[in-house]
């Protein structure tokens, strides 16, 4: 394992450094190759910390179907229950027509809502980028997907992938269990009995005192540390985690320990056809093939990934901190994952 993390940090120059912690049912390792800090040639350690990002979903989707166990809320329900008029009367507007109305928490969480994304709006990354310490709200990321794209379809009728949809459902969380986003995590995901030490909603709770050291992530050559959290922090992002905290928060959800029934994680993956034949999307997860083999996977913006194979019990999840390698078909992370995948065993 170790030879393929300083393979992939040789073979990618872009990456500064990478992070890898594999686990199954007879034990777990954790690795690292490169640097968490370009400009302070800081090693790289397994036990260090970092922007999870879009793996926050599979943690708000999660919270949801907690608040459906407690009967606070159906997956099918309305958005427009929980927000106001003027704002839903806004949303998902196809010539002239107003559909938000239509839009529930399931196609929010399964990104079948159609509603515009400000999270892959190069103009969006742009902004955030110029003005690093701005304080962004949720709602202002909403009016930014609002102001700045066309629905991409009304609701139900297609995929495409929104970070629009988790700002609305992680309001939606805050408001049916009373609590901020982060307390609201962490009681209805039971961080303290999964031993969650080093998972915390940046710069919304205090850092645990258990965390490791912060790595810097980076898009090309800019650190992405200097970005104010709420770039991308309300329920589609927003985590900081470990390695070992995010496989073991994975590993939780497939053994039942999260939440309180079974059908609530058969809910998690039920799936609808993507924009790639190779992965369908569940609530907060995707189903896809790495090599030959379906696995349970998500990535994030900040060079995060996540990925479970039930059938072994196998988990990888780890951090490449550059942006940049994991976007396109061909993405380094990927090829990473499934290079490990093929050593562990997986065809």
């Amino acid at each position: 394992m170790q030879a393929i993390l300083d393979a992939f940090i040789r073979d990618n120059p872009i990456v500064p450094g990478v992070i890898l912690h594999l686990e199954a049912a007879g034990g777990a390792w954790a690795g690292a190759a490169g640097v968490a800090d370009t400009a302070a040639g800081t090693p790289m350690r397994p036990d260090m910390t970092f922007r999870i990002a879009s793996n926050t979903k599979t943690f708000t989707a999660a919270a949801v179907l907690r608040l459906v166990e407690q009967d606070r809320l159906a997956l099918d329900d309305r958005i427009a229950r929980y927000f106001p008029a003027e704002l839903v009367a806004r949303l998902n507007v196809i010539d002239g027509v107003s559909h938000g109305e239509r839009i529930t928490i399931r196609q929010a969480l399964n990104h079948t809502a159609g509603l515009y994304d400000w999270g892959t709006d190069d103009a969006y990354a742009a902004v955030a980028v110029s003005d690093p310490g701005h304080r962004w709200t949720p709602l202002e990321q909403v009016e930014f997907a609002l102001a700045h794209g066309n629905p991409y379809g009304a609701p139900g009728e297609v995929f495409h992938y929104s970070d629009t949809g988790y700002v609305l459902a992680s309001l939606v969380v805050e408001q049916l269990s009373g609590l901020p986003l982060a307390a609201a995590f962490r009681e209805l995901l039971r961080f303290d009995a999964l031993g969650l030490a080093a998972t915390h909603l940046e710069s919304l709770e205090p850092v645990p005192v258990g965390a490791g050291e912060r790595i810097h992530q980076y898009i090309a050559r800019r650190d992405g540390n200097e970005v104010d959290a709420s770039f991308d922090l309300y329920g589609g992002g927003g985590l900081v985690s470990s390695a070992a905290d995010l496989a073991r928060f994975w590993r939780a959800l497939f053994a039942g320990q999260v939440f309180d029934r079974a059908d609530s994680l058969q809910e998690m993956l039920t799936t609808v056809p993507t924009d790639q034949p190779e992965r369908q999307a569940g609530l907060g997860i995707f189903r896809r093939l790495f090599g030959n083999t379906c696995c349970w996977n998500h990535n994030g913006f900040w060079g995060s990934f996540a990925i479970h194979e039930p059938g072994r019990g196998i988990t990888v999840t780890g951090v490449a901190n550059q942006n940049r390698a994991h976007q396109g078909p061909e993405a380094a992370t990927l090829k990473l994952v499934t290079a490990v995948l093929q050593a562990a065993g997986i065809p």
